[in-house]
């Protein structure tokens, strides 16, 4: 009965085998098929590793002059298709770790934002192929889908400062408008009448 090389199982697309068809009887020839159907002795004869190009099931039996056709031997490679996540070199203010930057459909991602000096975090823009949003977890994790992924991220200053000028108005001793950052726009508290000095 033939034998394959490597062994059957899953293997990623860059990592593809070629597979190699052996039988132990000296002389005998083998017959091969990719297609899901029995090999017979008009099937395609062995010579050479067959390359595989996605998930392909190999059958295989063997012949010999005098002797009875061998069993039919069956081999499954599985292909994973490998996708890359892909980060946006334009990324102002901070970088972009990706753990891992490759992977197979349902790979969990790690993103790590590292923001520079005076900036701080602000959020992601995690898209598939199509310009579908992705979730991401408050881990800062995804699931990769079936298909390339592109990171975007939004870092923002820490700290900014505000003035105002109202009526002439001054801000009492110690006032401090109330402020926050979502993806670079500011939302500021205005002082209300009992907050000035006239």
């Amino acid at each position: 009965t033939p034998s394959f090389s490597p062994a059957p199982g899953t293997y990623d697309s860059e990592h593809i085998p070629m597979v190699t068809i052996s039988c132990s009887t000296p002389g005998a020839t083998i017959h091969y098929t990719t297609d899901g159907t029995e090999p017979t002795v008009d099937s395609p004869v062995y010579t050479e590793p067959l390359t595989l190009t996605g998930t392909t099931t190999i059958k295989a039996m063997a012949e010999a002059d005098n002797m009875v056709n061998s069993a039919v031997a069956t081999a499954t490679y599985t292909i994973d298709q490998v996708y890359t996540i892909n980060v946006n070199a334009d990324i102002a203010n901070g970088t972009v770790v990706v753990n891992p930057t490759t992977g197979t459909e349902g790979t969990v991602i790690t993103l790590t934002p590292i923001p520079d000096e005076g900036y701080t975090f602000g959020g992601w823009n995690v898209t598939d192929g199509s310009g579908e949003v992705i979730p991401v977890g408050e881990d800062n994790t995804f699931e990769l889908p079936a298909g390339d992924v592109n990171i975007d991220a939004v870092f923002v200053p820490d700290t900014f400062s505000v003035s105002f000028v109202l009526n002439g108005a001054e801000f009492a001793e110690g006032y401090t408008p109330v402020s926050s950052y979502w993806y670079g726009q500011p939302d500021v508290m205005l002082p209300t009448s009992d907050d000035m000095v006239y």
